[in-house]
C-alpha cells in the first residue's frame, strides 16, 4: 500500500550561544545529529514538522542560528510556535529558504492534510486553545471532504504531569471538536520532552521527545505555581529523538520514535 513519510522534530531550543543560558547541553550539536539521521533515512520524508520551542529565548539572533542549521535538512520544514518562541521574530528571522509557517499543508500523493494549531500564550509557559483557533480549524475541516487530517501543535493535550507549565488550557474543547470529525486521525505535539502514545475516541495523541534533552515527569499532584518545577522534572541530555510518521492512502498511520546517539 502506498504511503508518504513525514518527520516531526520538536523543542529544539536553539540559541546563538548556549553557554550564556541555563542550558546544560548544546542544542546546535544535538540538532545536527538529528538532522544527519533524518537526511540518511532510507525512505525519505516528504516534509518535516517542527512543533515549537524552536529557540530558547525568542531572539532574532537565535532564529538566525536555527535557520543556518535547518537549511541543511533536505526537505521543506513547516514550523509552529511554542511558549519559548516569538511569533514576530520567527516571521522576520526564520522563514525563507526551506522553512514555512502555514495554517495547513497537503501531503502529496495520499489523501492527508496537516493542520497547525497555535497554542502559544503571551508570557506564559502553559498553552491555550482559543475559540478563534477552533473556529479557524472548523472552516478548514469543513472543506477537507474525504481527506484525513493530522493536527500538529506545540502543547500536548495529554500532559504527563500536573505542573501548571505543562498544561494545555482548553484541551477538552479541542478534543471534543476533533472527535466530531470522522477524518480526525491524530495529533502530534511536543512540550513534554518525552514520548507518549495515547488515544481519544479513536484519535491518536502523540507527543515526541525533544531534540535537545529528555524529561522524566514525576509530579503527580496539583500546585498553584511553578515553585517545585525543577524538583519534579528530571533532565537527560543523552536521550534525543524525533518521530517518523508514515501516512497511508486508506487513512491509517504508522509511527515510531527514532532515538539518536
Amino acid at each position: 500500500m502506498d504511503f508518504e513519510r513525514i518527520v516531526q522534530i520538536t523543542d529544539t531550543h536553539v540559541v546563538a550561544d548556549y553557554t550564556k543560558t541555563v542550558l546544560r547541553w548544546d542544542p546546535v550539536v544535538s540538532l545536527r545529529s538529528i538532522i544527519s539521521s533524518i537526511n540518511s533515512l532510507e525512505k525519505q520524508p516528504q516534509l518535516v514538522l517542527a512543533t515549537g520551542d524552536l529557540v530558547h529565548d525568542g531572539l532574532e539572533e537565535s532564529y538566525h542560528t536555527l535557520k543556518s542549521v535547518l537549511k541543511t535538512l533536505n526537505f521543506p520544514i513547516f514550523v509552529t510556535p511554542g511558549n519559548h518562541d516569538s511569533r514576530e521574530n520567527m516571521e522576520s528571522s526564520l522563514l525563507g529558504e526551506n522553512i514555512y509557517l502555514k495554517e495547513h499543508v497537503e501531503v502529496q500523493h495520499v489523501e492527508w492534510v496537516i493542520a497547525f494549531l497555535d497554542t502559544k500564550t503571551n508570557n506564559e509557559e502553559h498553552g491555550l486553545v482559543t475559540p478563534a483557533e477552533i473556529d479557524r480549524l472548523a472552516l478548514l475541516f469543513d472543506k477537507l471532504e474525504d481527506k484525513n487530517c493530522l493536527l500538529a501543535m506545540h502543547h500536548s493535550p495529554t500532559p504527563e504531569c500536573l505542573a501548571p507549565a505543562c498544561q494545555l488550557h482548553g484541551r477538552e474543547v479541542l478534543l471534543e471538536f476533533l472527535a466530531s470529525y470522522s477524518n480526525s486521525k491524530a495529533v502530534v505535539s511536543g512540550h513534554t520532552h518525552c514520548e507518549t502514545e495515547k488515544e481519544y475516541l479513536g484519535i491518536k495523541l502523540l507527543t515526541t521527545p525533544s531534540t535537545l534533552f529528555h524529561v522524566e515527569h514525576t509530579q503527580r499532584h496539583e500546585t498553584e505555581h511553578n515553585r517545585d518545577f525543577m524538583k519534579y522534572h528530571e533532565f537527560d541530555g543523552s536521550k534525543i529523538a524525533y518521530r517518523i510518521l508514515d501516512l497511508f492512502e486508506d487513512g491509517s498511520m504508522q509511527s515510531e520514535i527514532r532515538w539518536v546517539d
